[in-house]
């Protein structure tokens, strides 16, 4: 994880395809892979996060793949793929009570997330404000796509969600943040 502000994970040379470094849950007792909730100006960038669900199941309880929320602002996510999910969503950008603020989600590939049998998982849930998530491709997610947590003065353009194999309940959903 992060130890101060301004700290960056991604792989030397930042490339896009199978030669990203990958992260992965290891472990049963894990659902998550990155969670930030404090720190300011974070970057996760051309990495590979892979959530292990099918060796190691579904977590009802768990939390998301990935987290920056709470009082996380400036983080960017770029040229991450995540995939596989334990819990209900692949990247959480919660308010919690915080200023969860400015963060960027651009050209990112997540999924697949989630199965048809009720343990569904988004791709992206947005409750952070002033947040940007352009340019995305959300594929086989199985809940919402994009799920929008009120997320005041964010924005949420050009992101591409593809229902290819799995049954998708919601492409974008808006909901009350509470």
């Amino acid at each position: 994880g992060y130890a101060s502000d301004r700290q960056s994970i991604y792989t030397e040379g930042r490339p896009s395809g199978d030669e990203r470094a990958v992260l992965e849950v290891s472990s049963p007792d894990l659902t998550t892979v990155v969670k930030e909730t404090d720190l300011t100006d974070l970057a996760l960038e051309s990495a590979i996060v892979d959530g292990n669900r099918p060796e190691y199941g579904y977590d009802k309880d768990g939390q998301a793949l990935l987290i920056f929320g709470r009082d996380a602002r400036g983080a960017t996510i770029k040229n991450v793929r995540a995939k596989n999910t334990r819990s209900w969503s692949t990247l959480h950008l919660p308010r919690w009570g915080g200023e969860c603020r400015d963060i960027t989600v651009k050209s990112n590939t997540f999924g697949p997330a989630g199965t048809a049998d009720g343990r569904w998982a988004d791709g992206i849930s947005l409750a952070c404000e002033d947040a940007e998530v352009t340019g995305n491709r959300i594929v086989d997610a199985t809940d919402g796509g994009i799920v929008i947590f009120g997320a005041t003065g964010s924005t949420v353009k050009n992101n591409t969600i593809i229902a290819e194999n799995r049954t998708l309940l919601g492409g974008i959903n808006m909901v009350d943040y509470g």
